[in-house]
């Protein structure tokens, strides 16, 4: 049997090897504490490292019965990576750190040609940041993820917020890759953030999704909602970014509410709101089904030169909400243009890992045109050009190295297209008309 040791004198004993193993640690991870050092600094600095120890231990797999315990081995986070040596931050022990870390300058760090079939998944694969309240953008991103993983990675989306404030810490988080955010907050010239616009360039400008403006039909006007209660979702929301910007343009000083689409339903269909605004809301299965009492329906929404820098022209029919639009009617409203942003983009190790999927995000793009996908992905232009903000280096690297020769009828097209939306009053009847008979003689069918 062996020998009984009293309590207090284990503790000691426990304290003292602790101590011991603390300062062969400290020296080994290069820390130099005093010459004079009290027994206290060490006792903490066991505590750190035993803590560390035991949450190891907690993650290590267990063997089962008639095994020999192996070592343990601490379990690598997804998407992190071991110092070469402990790090001593804050008063804390570092172990892990964000697999980008480590990239080295590449070639799309200095904006060579991305390479089609390179691989660049890290741990737990890339990561879409989509906003909860936009169930277009869920999807999209979805069909976006077989395209950026490839067949050697994987990517899938994360639901989270995209608004300008929410991207903003994004960029400085390790956990997001990129992001389908709407153009109108990053563009925004009322906010400050030159550093914002080179941290998260764009890879490409995508789709427009249509803004909703749901009310009572007693509501003709949207500037009869001054002062009265519209849901935005949530304060941190894209779609709570986007009601600002159009609100404020057009002078109209409404008061924010802030429920989920389903209670916010709920609220308008009680009269204890006024209106609802929605981006993306017509794939949303909660809003098709509303409105079967004829009582509701969508406000136009008018395209004015104050909004011209951010919106684009937009109608709505019944095919597209049945239940709010009349079977004859057509509602005016605005579309904001979506982008696929590279977040962090600007720094040379994350460009390391952004660059490849970027490059099989243009060279599969085909992949996203089949009938099984969006019809919406169609409507791309991958040459299509943000002038407000940055591109990300490795994707116009891409498109200088596969653009083709110049179309005169693609010109052409263009130079129409820009005198229409410089008109004061935005594009007219008669310039949507030339507008899409030109389209239709450059896609070949009127010719």
């Amino acid at each position: 049997m062996g020998r009984v040791v009293p309590r207090w004198r284990a503790a000691r004993q426990t304290g003292v090897c602790q101590t011991r193993g603390a300062l062969g640690i400290a020296r080994s991870a290069g820390i130099r504490p005093p010459r004079r050092a009290s027994l206290h600094f060490f006792l903490s600095l066991a505590v750190t490292l035993g803590a560390s120890a035991l949450a190891f231990a907690e993650d290590a797999p267990q063997p089962t019965q008639g095994q020999t315990p192996a070592k343990s081995q601490p379990r690598q986070p997804a998407g992190m990576v071991r110092y070469a040596k402990p790090i001593l931050h804050n008063g804390k022990i570092v172990l892990w750190h964000g697999a980008w870390r480590d990239g080295a300058r590449g070639a799309a760090a200095h904006g060579q040609p991305l390479s089609n079939g390179q691989a660049g998944a890290k741990a737990g694969g890339l990561t879409i940041l989509v906003d909860s309240a936009d169930p277009n953008a869920l999807r999209a991103a979805n069909e976006l993820a077989g395209v950026l993983g490839g067949d050697d990675g994987e990517a899938k989306p994360i639901l989270g917020r995209t608004s300008r404030a929410a991207l903003a810490k994004a960029v400085g988080a390790d956990s997001v890759d990129f992001a389908l955010a709407p153009l109108d907050g990053l563009i925004d010239a009322t906010q400050s953030g030159a550093d914002w616009r080179r941290r998260a360039p764009y890879v490409a400008r995508l789709y427009n999704e249509e803004i909703e403006l749901i009310a009572p039909r007693e509501l003709g006007d949207i500037r009869q909602l001054a002062g009265r209660k519209v849901n935005v979702d949530a304060a941190d929301s894209a779609t709570a970014n986007t009601a600002g910007i159009i609100f404020s343009r057009l002078k109209v000083a409404a008061n924010w509410t802030n429920y989920p689409l389903k209670d916010a339903l709920q609220q308008l269909a009680q009269g204890q709101i006024d209106a609802i605004v929605t981006v993306g809301g017509r794939s949303s299965d909660e809003l098709s089904a509303f409105g079967g009492d004829g009582r509701f329906h969508i406000v136009s929404i008018p395209f004015t030169p104050s909004l011209s820098a951010y919106y684009a022209p937009s109608q709505l029919t019944a095919a597209d909400q049945p239940k709010l639009i009349g079977p004859d009617e057509k509602v005016d409203t605005l579309s904001v243009p979506i982008a696929l942003v590279a977040i962090d983009g600007a720094t040379p190790g994350r460009v390391q890992r952004l660059a490849p999927p970027a490059g099989r995000f243009f060279a599969n793009f085909d992949h996203l045109l089949d009938g099984s996908k969006d019809a919406r992905w169609r409507e791309v232009n991958l040459a299509a050009t943000i002038g407000q903000l940055p591109r990300f280096g490795a994707a116009q690297a891409w498109l200088d190295q596969n653009k083709g020769e110049a179309s005169a009828d693609l010109e052409a097209f263009r130079a129409m297209a820009q005198a229409a939306s410089a008109s004061s009053d935005g594009p007219s009847g008669a310039d949507s008309d030339r507008l899409y008979q030109s389209l239709m003689r450059l896609s070949g069918v009127g010719r």
